[in-house]
Formats: structure tokens, sequence, C-alpha cells
């Protein structure tokens, strides 16, 4: 949500702060729904976070600028890998 609200500031950028909001929003919303149900909240924020690694490699693929764009990957991809370390090992953190 950060992110997007920065890209907005920066850059004017409608499409960042859009996004940023809506990803951010279901991703609070997942870490709710995983207080209940682990593993439906886990799932949706691992589907979410793979959405972002895609989104994001494809950005940095184009400009290959460590930021936002390569940052962004590094995070993104390191939490939908500890995602799904999670759900396969059917733990929380």
């Amino acid at each position: 949500m950060i992110g997007g609200w920065l890209g907005y500031r920066q850059a004017g950028s409608r499409k960042s702060l859009l996004s940023g909001l809506i990803s951010g929003l279901v991703l609070l919303l997942a870490a709710g729904i995983s207080l209940w149900q682990r593993p439906v909240g886990l799932g949706i924020g691992l589907v979410t976070a793979g959405i972002l690694t895609g989104v994001f490699w494809g950005r940095w693929r184009a400009t290959g600028k460590l930021m936002p764009a390569g940052l962004m990957l590094g995070f993104s991809g390191s939490i939908a890998l500890l995602l799904a370390w999670a759900l396969w090992r059917g733990a929380g953190f």
C-alpha cells in the first residue's frame, strides 16, 4: 500500500496507487482470515504474492532497474516462498 502511494506521489501513477491499495487490502484480508482459517488465509496470500511476483518480474525484466521493480520482486518472491512453505508444512508462522 505504501509502495503504491509512493509511486503515485513520485510519478503521478494512479495505476500504482490503485494496484497497491487493492493488493494491500487483499493481503490484510488474507492475514485476518488466516487467524480463523489458516490454510485459506495463507492460500489467498500465496496467490496474491505469486501474482505480484509475476508482475514485478516482468517489470524488472523490462527495465533492469533495482528500484522499485527489483526490490519489490525480492519482497514478493520471498513472501510467496514463505507462504508456500507454511502451507506445505501445514503449520503457520
